[in-house]
């Protein structure tokens, strides 16, 4: 199927969206979403919210990349299982 980089940044948005922490709070509300995926604020709270958000998608990010890892973990665990030499039964 025919796919973009924006189908990317879609999964991403709505993936983060609907995680939440150990504390069942939202990792970021759609705001937030909208600025790690670098949309223009519209309206009042693009007036409020002039910062780069470093602090905020440094946390959010690194929650992606947890839940990346995880989806991974289990590939990388039976590449490596490949990978190792086998045993050769001596007498």
């Amino acid at each position: 199927a025919h796919w973009t980089i924006h189908d990317l940044r879609r999964t991403f948005a709505t993936l983060i969206g609907d995680m939440v922490d150990a504390d069942e709070r939202n990792v970021a509300n759609m705001d937030e979403i909208k600025k790690i995926i670098g949309h223009t604020l519209q309206g009042a709270i693009a007036a409020y919210l002039q910062g780069d958000a470093i602090p905020l998608k440094r946390r959010v990010l690194r929650v992606w990349n947890e839940w990346l890892d995880g989806l991974l973990e289990p590939v990388a665990l039976k590449v490596a299982a490949q990978a190792r030499p086998a045993k050769v039964a001596t007498s």
